[in-house]
């Protein structure tokens, strides 16, 4: 049992897995990985992510602004 979830834990994923798995277009995959947003491996002709990519790419999108903190516009000055 151990290693079939290591197995499971080194396979990449496909553009389409993570498309699904983010509920995003392909175009957005796309800009994101322009962007240097998320990581693919390049693997020959494929383009593929590792679980551990996806992950930190969802941890650094859901990142809570401290308190005070706010988004978006720099208050005037």
């Amino acid at each position: 049992m151990l290693v079939s979830a290591m197995e499971d834990e080194l396979r990449l994923l496909t553009i389409d897995e993570v498309v699904k798995l983010l509920r995003i277009s392909k175009a957005t995959i796309h800009k994101l990985i322009a962007k240097k947003a998320i990581i693919p491996v390049k693997i020959g002709g494929r383009t593929l992510f590792s679980r551990q990519e996806v992950r930190r790419f969802i941890e650094q999108q859901t990142h809570t602004p401290l308190q005070g903190e706010k988004r978006g516009r720099k208050p005037k000055a």
